[in-house]
Formats: C-alpha cells, structure tokens, sequence
C-alpha cells in the first residue's frame, strides 16, 4: 500500500516533504539565526540525505510571524507538526540554540511515544543544564541590547554597519535569548539515540569542554569531533559536517 504524507512544501514549518529512501535530517537554527544555510548544504550532498530546514518563526521565509519565547510553547507546537517525518528515518541537527530544541524536541517526542531520531546532532552546543554564559536582553533600549549581544558575539559588529539590518535581527535575537535564559530542564530519561557533536577549536562562546556533558543525556552513546573553526562552524568550516551527515546516512540506510 502506498503512504501517502500530509506534510507538502507549502507547509509552515517545512519546506521540504519527507523522503522516502533518504535520511531526512531536519535542521535548526542558533539564536537570531535560520535554516536557509541549509538549502546550500543540500546541493552538496548525496542522495542519500535529505535536508529539512525548520522554519522557525521570526525570520527568514516567516519573518512576519511571531517569534516564540519559551521553549515549552515552541516544542509543543514543532513536536505537533514534525509528526509525519518520524514514519521515516529521521535525524535532528542543532547549531547551538538548535541542539537545545533538538534535545527538548526528542525528549518529546519519546513522551508521545513516537518513533525516535536515529541521531542527534549537537553543532558548537553545550547541553541544557551545562553552566550558562548568556546575554541579558531583558531590555527595551537598542544599544543596551546591542551591548549585550556584542559581549557574548563580538562577530555582531560585522552587522552593525548594516543599521537596517541590524533592526530587522534585534526582535528574534531578543525573542531567542529569552527563550534560552528562561529554558530550565527537568532531568528526563535519557534518549535512545546516539547523539553526535561538533565542536570549534577556537569557539569562544561555547568552549568544547560544556559539550562533553552530552553524553550523560542519551544511552546511545556519544561521539565529539574538535574541528577547526569558531562558533560559526556551519559557515566556515561546513565539509567535515557533511562528510559525517553523509556517511552516517550510508550507515542507516545499508543497516
């Protein structure tokens, strides 16, 4: 019998359908970013992965939307749209605010006792419950915020040369760091999958030691690959990400 999904390229939250024959990996953004990055990664791929971009609200292709502010809101609301990509191989990929979605998100999705990720990526991410070094951004004022956002990133001031741009961000990076600062984990049972980290040499902002604590959160087991790079590894140094995202997806479909 043929399955036919609900999910099509005009949905909210997914650009992509699901694939049959492919690992469908869906990808999340870090704070104040989106998943249009990810539409480059495709090209550069085998057939054997299928990116799937989540289109957080906020920015990109649903800039007008409302961004959400905590985290419980935001997981409800993906775990209810993300249903029919768990009837095939699926896999999660977080860039540092996005390992913490992924994280919440299967956790959900084992409490709703769907099908589980056959991995979860954690890009320059530590984990949930790993000490935080986060801006304040609970601030009307434009340049207290911006201050604060240089703090944690002084690569932000590469952007503010772009004064309209830099208006146009402010909203879902404060929308995003509020969902951060407020995100306080219950200990849960653990995952099922194996979870799979990248981590920056030269990441100052999440240094490679808080990403270690992954592997208490998942009896799958747990890798954690140093490449050479910052925060920004999905830009700057995307190949050996791509090279693993394409060999683990050989390694699920030939069993």
């Amino acid at each position: 019998m043929r399955v036919e999904f609900s999910v099509h390229s005009t949905s909210v939250w997914f650009s992509v359908p699901p694939t049959p024959g492919r690992l469908n990996i869906l990808c999340l953004p870090q704070a104040g970013g989106d998943t249009s990055l990810y539409n480059r990664w495709q090209r550069l791929l085998p057939p054997t992965v299928a990116l799937i971009p989540v289109l957080l609200p906020g920015r990109g292709l649903r800039l007008a939307d409302p961004p959400f502010r905590a985290m419980a809101d935001l997981i409800t609301a993906l775990a209810d749209a993300i249903t029919p990509y768990t009837a095939l191989p699926y896999a999660l990929f977080g860039s540092s605010m996005g390992g913490w979605i992924a994280h919440a998100l299967a956790q959900e999705l084992l409490q709703r006792r769907l099908s589980a990720p056959v991995a979860l990526f954690a890009c320059t991410s530590s984990t949930p419950f790993a000490k935080r070094r986060l801006p304040n951004v609970d601030t009307d004022d434009r340049e207290t915020l911006i201050a604060e956002i240089l703090a944690f990133n002084p690569d932000f001031d590469r952007v503010l040369v772009y004064p309209e741009l830099v208006d146009l961000l402010l909203p879902v990076i404060k929308a995003d760091f509020t969902l951060c600062n407020g995100y306080r984990p219950q200990q849960a049972p653990r995952l099922t999958c194996p979870i799979i980290g990248f981590a920056g040499s030269r990441d100052q902002i999440i240094p490679l030691e808080t990403m270690r604590g992954w592997a208490e959160l998942t009896e799958g087991g747990f890798s954690l690959t140093e490449l050479d790079g910052d925060h920004f590894l999905i830009e700057t140094a995307p190949r050996p990400i791509l090279t693993a995202l394409a060999a683990y997806a050989e390694q699920v479909l030939t069993g």
